[in-house]
């Protein structure tokens, strides 16, 4: 059962419901087997308690754990002293937070698992960095880049930071260019965290160019992300950022620009006003939209898509409702209640092509998002396709959407949308597809 639970409360989490994520970690913990149970659940209780930036709190279950630290795997360990490195550094102990990561490769290493590096050399970057000593910054946060590949792009502006504040410009504009390139790879497949860190660094990179109201939508884009994940000290932090921008003569060492496409980043920004925009239609799809990206990336890896294939679904996922956006809230939240409420509501995949057209996005991600509501067996829409007539990735798709929209939307129990799905295999879809998905939530080999 601990492990029920635990698995419940990282999706909370996910979902950013985090007092619901703290109830699930605390039943994790009644119900922990041993030791390293135990630890990992206090941990992950104690990693919501930080997003919801109750860091004494957080820190208070960590300590509780550390008092144990030598009875732990060294997984579990590595575990703990990640966190710990984190919640120091937060705390403004960065010595600490240098010596708990430290600590944490060792202890990783031991365990055999290198997934956390980038991460760990990262916070010894950040330390560094608020330390002032930005040699050691610099060279522990181009490890984690090294590290991280395209992975972490949240690392980017962090380094680039360190080449400002050492006024090494032309290093902190190619930070910038780089991570507008690979965010367009895999555009809002990353976490929102990372988005604000990118929309900040790209706010300063604008102020110092003298580009004032860019740098303020920016800085704004940066506090929406904050506020969805809740992370209001940050948030409060771009609040009197924004004010100096405001308030400010334009800043002496003034960024020759000309080497970054500032129409580039504003067309990031629209792409993210996308998504933003599709948020507004119900409280809940934001958390519709993070829960079908994350779903959407492990059957993605359950079913060995290339790499090109997954970014491209993500990108699908994401996008793929935005013609609802310009159709009225009652078609969109009620689209059943007339025959032509439904004739207009089917349209919305033909809007959302043409919608996103204007941001250039290639026709393979155009034409998932198209295809996305049609059925396996020749009844949905808007085209009435049926099996290989059907974009592949739209096929998985839409066993995805299904599932989140039950989950989010209808508030449907787990059970109920598995036996739905299964039940409507060969008709409504994918049956390939549906055999993937069913085995995402089996373990040790029982349904």
């Amino acid at each position: 059962m601990g492990e029920l639970y635990n698995e419940l409360g990282k999706a909370y989490s996910f979902l950013t419901d985090y007092r619901e994520a703290v109830s699930q970690f605390t039943k994790a913990i009644s119900h922990a087997l041993d030791r390293d149970g135990w630890a990992k659940y206090n941990v992950n209780l104690a990693y919501v308690y930080r997003r919801m930036s109750e860091f004494d709190t957080s820190y208070r279950y960590l300590s509780l754990v550390y008092e144990f630290v030598e009875e732990l795997s060294p997984l579990q360990q590595g575990h703990l002293l990640l966190n710990l490195s984190a919640i120091h550094g937060l705390n403004g102990f960065y010595e600490q937070a240098i010596d708990c990561a430290r600590r944490s490769l060792d202890a990783y290493s031991a365990a055999n698992t290198h997934h956390y590096d980038a991460r760990l050399y990262g916070n010894l970057g950040l330390a560094y960095r608020e330390l002032g000593n930005y040699d050691k910054a610099e060279r522990y946060l181009e490890i984690a880049m090294q590290l991280s590949g395209d992975r972490w792009i949240g690392v980017f502006p962090e380094l680039g930071f360190v080449y400002l504040l050492q006024g090494e410009l032309d290093k902190g504009l190619a930070c910038a260019q780089r991570a507008l390139r690979i965010v367009w790879s895999s555009l809002i497949s990353y976490d929102k965290e990372d988005l604000a860190i990118l929309c900040r660094f790209l706010a300063q990179i604008a102020k110092q160019s003298n580009k004032t109201q860019l740098a303020i939508r920016l800085a704004e884009k940066a506090q929406v992300f904050y506020g969805q994940i809740g992370m209001w000290r940050k948030w409060q932090d771009l609040d009197s950022e924004m004010t100096d921008l405001l308030q400010n003569s334009p800043p002496s060492n003034l960024i020759d620009g000309s080497a970054l496409s500032f129409s580039e980043i504003s067309t990031f920004l629209n792409c993210l006003d996308v998504v933003n925009s599709q948020e507004i239609i119900h409280k809940n799809i934001s958390n519709l939209l993070d829960m079908r990206v994350h779903y959407t990336k492990l059957l993605a890896t359950a079913l060995r898509l290339s790499e090109q294939d997954q970014n491209d679904l993500v990108l699908a996922a994401r996008f793929s409702d935005y013609g609802l956006t310009a159709l009225e809230s009652e078609v969109v939240l009620n689209p059943h209640r007339s025959p032509q409420a439904f004739e207009q509501y089917k349209q919305h995949p033909n809007l959302s092509v043409l919608m996103l057209r204007t941001f250039n996005l290639p026709e393979r991600i155009l034409d998932i998002v198209a295809d996305h509501h049609e059925n396996y067996d020749g009844t949905g829409f808007p085209m009435g396709k049926k099996q290989g007539e059907i974009h592949y990735l739209a096929r998985v798709l839409a066993v995805v959407d299904k599932y989140v929209s039950r989950v989010v939307m209808d508030e449907m129990r787990h059970s109920e949308i598995v036996k739905e799905i299964v039940g409507q295999s060969g008709t409504v879809f994918d049956p390939t597809v549906v055999s993937a998905f069913r085995k995402l939530f089996e373990i040790d080999g029982m349904p």
